[in-house]
C-alpha cells in the first residue's frame, strides 16, 4: 500500500492542510539520516499511523466479509465488496481527529524541517533523488517545495503554540 505524508494541525480542519508530500514521505529514511547527522530530530519522530491503521483495518473487514457466504441466493454474489464508499479523513472534524493518534511539539517539527530545507537547498547533490538523473532537478524543485509548504503550516502551528503531525495517508 503506497502512502502520502499530510500535515495535520491540532484544531484545524484536516482539509485546511491536507497537501501531498509524498516526495518528502518517500524519502524519509535519507532525511531521518540526515537529521541525525545535523542534530535535529527525524522526520520519522513525527508520522502518526492512524489513517494507514484505518485503511488496513477496512481492507482486512472488506475481505472477511467477502469470504462470507451470503444468508441466502437473494442478498447477491458477494461480489459487492469492492463498492464500499473510500472514507474522507477530512471530512472529520478536528475534535473526532484529535481524539486519535500522536500529536507533536511544532517548534520541534519546524526546526527539523528547516533544517533538512536548509541542508537539501545547499547541498542538493549529496541527497539520492528517486528519479531518473534527467528528471533530479525538477524532483528537487518540487521536494523544497514540499518543505517549504510544511514549515509555512509547521511556523503557523508554533506560533500559536499548536501541536502537529505529518499524518500517512493511503
Amino acid at each position: 500500500m503506497g502512502s502520502t505524508l499530510w500535515v495535520e494541525i491540532r484544531g484545524l480542519p484536516l482539509k485546511e492542510t491536507a497537501d501531498d508530500c509524498s516526495k518528502m514521505n518517500r524519502l524519509a529514511d535519507e532525511f531521518d539520516a540526515l537529521a541525525t547527522r545535523l542534530g535535529v530530530r527525524k522526520l520519522s519522530d513525527f508520522f502518526d499511523y492512524t489513517e494507514m491503521g484505518r485503511a488496513a483495518d477496512a481492507e482486512l473487514e472488506a475481505l472477511e466479509i467477502g469470504d462470507e457466504p451470503p444468508a441466502d441466493a437473494s442478498e447477491g454474489d458477494g461480489d459487492d465488496v469492492g463498492d464500499e464508499t473510500v472514507r474522507d479523513a477530512t471530512a472529520e472534524s478536528p475534535t473526532e481527529r484529535e481524539a486519535v493518534g500522536e500529536w507533536f511539539d511544532s517548534a520541534e517539527g519546524l526546526a527539523t524541517v528547516r533544517a533538512l530545507s536548509a541542508y537539501l537547498a545547499d547541498h542538493a547533490s549529496e541527497l539520492k533523488m528517486p528519479t531518473s538523473p534527467g528528471d533530479a532537478e525538477r524532483y528537487r524543485r518540487e521536494l523544497l517545495d514540499e518543505l517549504r509548504l510544511c514549515d509555512g503550516f509547521l511556523a503557523r502551528a508554533a506560533s500559536s503554540a499548536r501541536q502537529f503531525r505529518f499524518l500517512l495517508v493511503p
